[in-house]
């Protein structure tokens, strides 16, 4: 159970962190 909470918790966190640098290279490209 906690293993898989942390596991979950990870997975948030690397596609947030994906999803920013998507986000920031993107908005560096329209500036």
């Amino acid at each position: 159970m906690e293993r898989r909470g942390f596991l979950k918790g990870a997975t948030g966190l690397v596609g947030a962190s994906l999803v920013g640098s998507r986000l920031a290279s993107s908005a560096a490209a329209d500036a």
